[in-house]
């Protein structure tokens, strides 16, 4: 009854890390004894579920619709599943399943809520820091700190001028954000074909997806995805980080 569903190629940095599976997201309040109709009555009617798995019987009760249905066998992974597989499972399914192996008779259940839990940060953040790290090196390369100041926020630069008071060595390229990094990009057609994007269009983009993904990362009281939609573009633009920081690396 399990589904091994297999990694997929785009990974490469931490992402595509052992440790970034499925187990941390499920909670394991889920029966699996029989008698379905009782325990719906007796033990969540007043509870805010939404969905109610009964796994023994391969069905589950939708509470919204009032509907008793069955349970799809690719909405049941180990927990070993990645957990980019499992945002992908979520973009077609209410919610997944996934075994308890401590305890024989429990199963977690995982819904859209689950994502916005801290592991999923936590597993993307490293491909952000890499690409903005990857793409300051090639602006570091090109520009001495002055001639950046011009096309450069005023509060990076002044973060930066603090610093070199104490340290005449930094570089600005070391203190640029993405939003930065973007503005460089699409003013300079050789550091964007160093960089492998077509135009400035294709920075704009690109980045802007990224920046986005970034803003649902690194601020913990943001929500990361909120309906499927949002899922779907934020698993899209987790694929583009990953592609950029492998092109800027080979």
């Amino acid at each position: 009854m399990w589904i091994n569903i297999k990694k997929r190629d785009f990974f490469a940095h931490d992402i595509s890390s052992e440790i970034n599976t499925v187990r941390d997201l499920a909670s394991y309040e889920e029966s699996t004894e029989k008698g379905y109709e009782n325990k719906i009555r007796s033990d969540y009617r007043g509870k805010d579920y939404t969905y109610i798995p009964f796994v023994s019987e391969e069905k589950f009760f939708n509470m919204e619709a009032n509907e008793l249905k069955n349970i799809k066998k690719d909405q049941i992974v180990e927990k070993k599943t990645h957990l980019m597989d499992v945002m992908d499972s979520l973009t077609k399914n209410n919610f997944l399943l996934t075994k308890n192996r401590d305890y024989t008779e429990d199963y977690g259940i995982i819904t859209l809520a689950d994502i916005n839990k801290r592991p999923v940060k936590d597993m993307i953040y490293p491909t952000l820091s890499e690409l903005v790290l990857q793409l300051s090196k090639r602006i570091k390369n090109k520009y001495e700190s002055e001639d950046l100041i011009g096309n450069i926020g005023p509060y990076t630069v002044g973060n930066w001028y603090k610093q070199k008071i104490n340290n005449a060595n930094l570089h600005l390229a070391e203190y640029l954000t993405l939003g930065d990094i973007k503005g460089v990009l699409r003013g300079d057609d050789g550091l964007q074909k160093d960089c492998n994007f077509a135009n400035k269009t294709e920075v704009s983009d690109c980045l802007g997806s990224i920046i986005r993904l970034r803003n649902r990362v690194m601020h913990g009281n943001r929500t990361f995805a909120s309906n499927r939609k949002e899922l779907k573009k934020n698993i899209e633009s987790i694929k583009t980080a990953e592609s950029k920081v492998k092109e800027l690396k080979n």
